[in-house]
């Protein structure tokens, strides 16, 4: 997939709020991960933020908030899944520098932010 289709998917798939399945560069399986959206971190790098539901995790901790490398993403399937946004996402926490977009607490469902 090129850089573009996978931003692409990832803004689909925070909009409608469905699970994805994701490959990343050098890793041994697939996650599966909750997109809540993409953003430069403080650091300036660009990431996946995300909650982790299954699959490869340096630490070994499932079921957590993760910040993923944009640029180390080589796949992104949107599942036939939906998911809830945790109540602790927040989008205004000072990791997050810059949002290109993010899923928010909206009680419509199916909206979406974009800055």
């Amino acid at each position: 997939m090129t850089r573009s289709e996978i931003m692409e998917t990832l803004r689909y798939a925070c909009e409608h709020r469905k699970v994805c399945s994701a490959h990343f560069l050098n890793e041994p399986e697939e996650r599966l991960i909750n997109p809540l959206g993409v953003a430069y971190s403080s650091k300036n790098t660009l990431i996946i933020v995300c909650i982790l539901v299954k699959g490869f995790s340096e630490s070994k901790n499932n079921q957590f908030f993760r910040n993923l490398q944009f640029v180390k993403c080589e796949k992104v399937e949107v599942l036939d899944r939906k998911f809830s946004i945790h109540k602790d996402f927040n989008p205004e926490d000072g990791q997050y520098k810059t949002w290109l977009f993010h899923a928010t607490m909206d009680p419509f469902p199916e909206k979406i932010f974009f800055v």
